[in-house]
C-alpha cells in the first residue's frame, strides 16, 4: 500500500512540474531598444520614432462617443474602444500610436498619472523583440523558440503540425502600483514567425 501512495505521490509530482509554467522577466524585454516595463508614449516616441498617427486622450474626463480601431490582425479581429474611462472608471484614457507595421495602445489608470504600455501588436520584421541577448522577429522560422523559450516550444510542438497556431509566454515585473503582468504570443503561420502580440496590465 506505501508503494503505491508513493508511486501516486511521483506521479502526481512529475505532472505539477510537467505543466509549471515559466514566468519571465518583463524587463528583460524591449522592441528596437525600447523597454516594454512601464514605458509611457513620451519614451515610446523617443525610441521608436514619431508614429504615423496618435490618436485617443490622456488626463481627460467627461463623457466621450467610443471609437473603434481595427487592427491589420488577418487571423481574427482585433478592435479595441478608447477611450475607455466611459465603462470603466478606473481606465481614465487610452492613447493609440498607429505605425506602417506595428500598434501600440498605452493606458492611464491615475489622473494626471503616468500612462504605460498596454498592448502592442508587430507585423513587421522592422520591430525586433530582444529577450537578453537574444533576437526575434517578424518572418523568423518557429524553430527560433526553441534556443529562447524552451519549455513553450516543446509545448508548441504539439500544435505544429497545424497551418496556425500560437505560442504564448507570460512576463512579469515590479511590485505593487509598479507591477506589470502579461503575455507575449508569437503567431506561427506555415512554420514561420507572421505577428507578435504583446498584452500587459
Amino acid at each position: 500500500m506505501k508503494k503505491v501512495l508513493l508511486t501516486l505521490i511521483i506521479v502526481v509530482m512529475a505532472v505539477g512540474v510537467q505543466a509549471r509554467t515559466n514566468i519571465y522577466d518583463l524587463r528583460s524585454f524591449s522592441v528596437n531598444k525600447m523597454p516594454l516595463y512601464l514605458t509611457a508614449p513620451d519614451r515610446a516616441a523617443a525610441t521608436l520614432g514619431e508614429p504615423i498617427k496618435r490618436e485617443g486622450y490622456l488626463n481627460r474626463t467627461g463623457g466621450y462617443p467610443p471609437a473603434y480601431y481595427a487592427g491589420m490582425y488577418p487571423w481574427g479581429a482585433m478592435y479595441y474602444r478608447y477611450p475607455m474611462y466611459m465603462s470603466a472608471p478606473e481606465l481614465l484614457a487610452t492613447m493609440v500610436f498607429i505605425y506602417n507595421n506595428a500598434v501600440i495602445y498605452f493606458d492611464q489608470q491615475t489622473m494626471y498619472g503616468s500612462a504605460f504600455i498596454n498592448s502592442m501588436s508587430i507585423y513587421s520584421s522592422e520591430y525586433v523583440l530582444h529577450y537578453g541577448d537574444k533576437d526575434i522577429k517578424v518572418g523568423d522560422a518557429f524553430s527560433t523558440l526553441s534556443s529562447v523559450f524552451q519549455d513553450e516550444y516543446a509545448k508548441a510542438l504539439k500544435k505544429s503540425k497545424k497551418e496556425l497556431f500560437d505560442v504564448k509566454i507570460k512576463v512579469d515585473a515590479g511590485y505593487g502600483d509598479l507591477r506589470q503582468k502579461g503575455r507575449i504570443t508569437f503567431v506561427v503561420e506555415k512554420g514561420v514567425i507572421v505577428a507578435i502580440g504583446i498584452v500587459l496590465r
